[in-house]
């Protein structure tokens, strides 16, 4: 039980991990796409300091 259990677990944190990084470049490039229309040096400077 408790083999299966951490299986589950590693399987749930590689799912996450998937889905945030996925979720994290295509709201990269939302951010990007709305945040240069509206403050592009900002922004630009912003995201080349992180």
């Amino acid at each position: 039980m408790v083999q299966y259990f951490s299986l589950i677990t590693i399987a749930l944190l590689v799912l996450c991990s998937v889905i945030l990084n996925v979720d994290a470049s295509l709201m990269h490039e939302w951010r990007r796409v709305f945040w240069v229309n509206a403050y592009s040096d900002d922004y630009m400077h912003l995201s080349s300091t992180c």
